[in-house]
């Protein structure tokens, strides 16, 4: 699948976190403790609205990628359906001890799993990570 949609999906329930932190926000509890409340229950209802969300249009697309006879240009078959950053941090902004928080700290934020490598690992290799042998 296109990583596009991917992405568009993460940050659609970056979006939601954030939206259940500010509204969890209004007793003045620490940001810290209300993610500590947040369980995998939660998270998992979160990636299921985010992926329902998304533009039958964006799936549309990147199967197009593929599947399309026709030469579609990457530009082409991208269709934009970010959430703008605006709005991001207008939600970091309703939060308590997050207010100094700006677009580049944004930025960083949503892009944090671009860069990860993704390599298989051995059974070693795990048991190396894990008993810090490695």
């Amino acid at each position: 699948m296109d990583q596009f949609v991917i992405e568009s999906v993460k940050r659609r329930h970056r979006r939601k976190l954030l939206t259940t932190l500010s509204e969890e926000d209004g007793k003045k509890t620490i940001v810290i403790d209300l993610l500590k409340q947040i369980n995998i229950k939660d998270v998992v209802y979160m990636i299921a609205e985010s992926w329902s969300e998304l533009p039958e249009s964006t799936l549309v697309k990147s199967w197009e990628k593929i599947w399309s006879s026709n030469q579609i240009g990457e530009e082409e078959a991208v269709v934009s359906t970010e959430i703008p950053t605006a709005n991001y941090l207008s939600a970091f902004k309703d939060l308590d001890g997050c207010q100094d928080v700006d677009a580049k700290n944004l930025e960083q934020w949503l892009a944090v799993d671009k860069d990860l490598q993704q390599k298989t690992l051995s059974n070693e290799d795990i048991v190396g990570a894990v008993t810090h042998e490695g």
